[in-house]
C-alpha cells in the first residue's frame, strides 16, 4: 500500500526489487501495490515506469542483463 506521504524513491527500489528480484521467481515476489488517492498513483507510476522500461532483460548468459533466465 503506497500512501500519499510514502517516499516514492524509497517505494520505487522497493517496489522493482519486490517484482523484478531473482526474476520474480521468489515466495515474497509482489503481485499488486495500492496506491491511495489519484495523485500517489500517478506520481508512483511516473517513477516507476522509467525504471521498469530500461530493465535488460535476455538469455541469464548475456552481459549486461538485469534479468535473464539460466
Amino acid at each position: 500500500m503506497v500512501l500519499p506521504d510514502a517516499d516514492l524513491d524509497n517505494t520505487v527500489n522497493a517496489l522493482m526489487g519486490a517484482a523484478y528480484g531473482s526474476c520474480g521467481e521468489r515466495c515474497m515476489a509482489i503481485s499488486v501495490a495500492v496506491c491511495v488517492g489519484d495523485q500517489a498513483a500517478d506520481a508512483l507510476i511516473a517513477k516507476l515506469a522509467p525504471q521498469i522500461k530500461a530493465l535488460k532483460v535476455g538469455p541469464g548468459t548475456s552481459p549486461g542483463l538485469d534479468m535473464g533466465r539460466w
